[in-house]
């Protein structure tokens, strides 16, 4: 039933709700993933103009089969939801796109990538990151159908449903959190010494390749974390079952 405002009453409901293990441990592992992605579009730009030295019609042509990615990943995210279960499937992608991103710097590094310049590592950069993004959304919509899973375990404990309050407190802190993702990126620019005003094709090899080798395992780094984190992650299928019989029960009652 309603009841009037009450502001101390309201931040103890909040810090009730927000303090709940499942919460905190998919909003910890949010906020790693948030990080990687910041360093990934940051310093997309940095490869695409200079390591791949691809023209501004190239770059925008790569963002188109992005739409292709959302489609994909709305068919195939439930499906291996349910086959592995949401924690197990996140996990594994999650490992997947942490090998995919930035792989295709490595094999160059080792003369296993078309050159600069040719059809071939265009479309072989569309096929790449068509992948790479589809593991990304697949990763996203599953862990969004695990916060909503936080909703009932909450509501079990508190007797509150509580979505508007999981939702925009992650969906607040990730976009905060990606902005120190930027900042990463500008620190591992600034460790390479990346020229400033720099034009395509007059950054060093030797830059390019520390740029590589640098963003790997900063990469790495935020999503072993967040996997790390998901690890200890204990909504399975069958207890989410449970919380919604035992719900019903008590709505019943």
């Amino acid at each position: 039933p309603p009841k009037p405002f009450n502001f101390r009453r309201t931040l103890g409901e909040l810090r009730e709700t927000l303090s709940n293990r499942m919460f905190l441990i998919l909003f910890a592992a949010g906020l790693f993933s948030a990080m990687a992605a910041g360093v990934n579009t940051s310093l997309g730009i940095y490869f695409a103009r200079h390591f791949w030295e691809l023209t501004t019609e190239q770059m925008g042509t790569l963002q188109l089969p992005y739409f292709l990615s959302a489609l994909v990943a709305l068919v195939l995210a439930p499906k291996v939801s349910h086959w592995l279960g949401k924690k197990q499937a996140t996990i594994i992608i999650s490992l997947i796109t942490l090998v995919l991103t930035p792989l295709p710097p490595i094999l160059r590094y080792f003369g296993w990538f078309p050159d600069n310049g040719t059809a071939e590592l265009y479309y072989a950069l569309l096929v790449f990151y068509t992948i790479d993004v589809t593991f990304m959304i697949m990763v996203a919509t599953i862990a969004a159908a695990m916060f909503a899973d936080v909703v009932e375990d909450s509501e079990l404990r508190t007797g509150r449903r509580s979505e508007a309050t999981f939702f925009a407190a992650n969906s607040f802190a990730q976009k905060a959190v990606n902005g120190l993702g930027v900042v990463v990126a500008g620190q591992i620019l600034a460790w390479v010494n990346f020229p400033a005003s720099a034009k395509p094709g007059d950054v060093p090899q030797e830059t390019l390749y520390e740029l590589a080798f640098a963003f790997a395992p900063a990469i790495w780094v935020f999503y072993l974390v967040s996997v790390g984190l998901l690890s200890f992650y204990q909504i399975s299928r069958e207890k989410h079952e449970d919380n919604l019989r035992q719900l019903a029960a008590r709505r019943s009652q």
